[in-house]
């Protein structure tokens, strides 16, 4: 569903990914932004990537229910240089998982020094950008994108993905929205189904990015 109906659309600019996806930061620019979208476990675990420079770096902000207790967990890693995966946290946060519906909204609040997430609007975790090992939280905002792996079978879907800039407008200012409603994947991996980006896996292991970046 869209955020900001469709006038939100007009004026709008695609622009290709190349090389790079976005002009350098200027030195000393704030860092203040905030990603949201709304997630569905299908199979064990839902992990949208933030932040991501490549798929060899990126942060993972997985939410998974793998364990027999089939209890929520929020298992935030970071990525770098391809396989080295480092968990930062693994906190239970089956507390504030709806239950009246399978859909849970997350919410990430990127700033020079910290990374905070919340479910359903409740605080999880401040983590120091110092914990992340340089990835992202550099003065510009990365790709977006999930990981999904053949082994634990995962599957799920996300929706409503947008990011709102706070660094020059404390208003914010909608940066990236995506709804799915007319049917196009921005990732390079996935498939759009009834208005949803299905994030199950495809091969092995599936990592997925923009392919190009909406300019509100």
């Amino acid at each position: 569903m869209g955020l900001n109906g469709n006038e939100g659309w007009n004026q709008s600019q695609w622009i290709q990914v190349g090389t790079s996806t976005k002009p350098p930061a200027p030195v000393g620019k704030e860092i203040h932004y905030v990603i949201e979208a709304d997630i569905e476990i299908v199979n064990n675990s839902v992990s949208p990537l933030i932040e991501a420079k490549d798929k060899q770096n990126y942060l993972l902000w997985q939410f998974n229910n793998n364990r027999a207790s089939k209890r929520w967990v929020f298992k935030p890693h970071r990525v770098t240089n391809g396989p080295n995966y480092t968990t930062l946290r693994e906190i239970d946060v089956n507390d504030w998982v709806r239950t009246d519906t399978a859909v849970q909204h997350m919410k990430v609040e990127v700033t020079g020094s910290e990374i905070t997430t919340y479910l359903n609007d409740h605080e999880i975790v401040a983590i120091p950008v110092s914990e992340v090992g340089g990835v992202g939280a550099n003065g510009e905002i990365g790709l977006l994108g999930f990981r999904s792996h053949e082994i634990d079978q995962e599957k799920g879907f996300m929706d409503n993905i947008t990011i709102t800039d706070y660094s020059s407008d404390p208003n914010g200012v909608i940066v990236k929205n995506y709804t799915f409603e007319d049917g196009e994947n921005p990732f390079d991996l996935g498939t759009v189904e009834n208005g949803r980006l299905n994030t199950s896996f495809i091969s092995g292991e599936t990592i997925a990015l923009e392919k190009r970046l909406r300019i509100i």
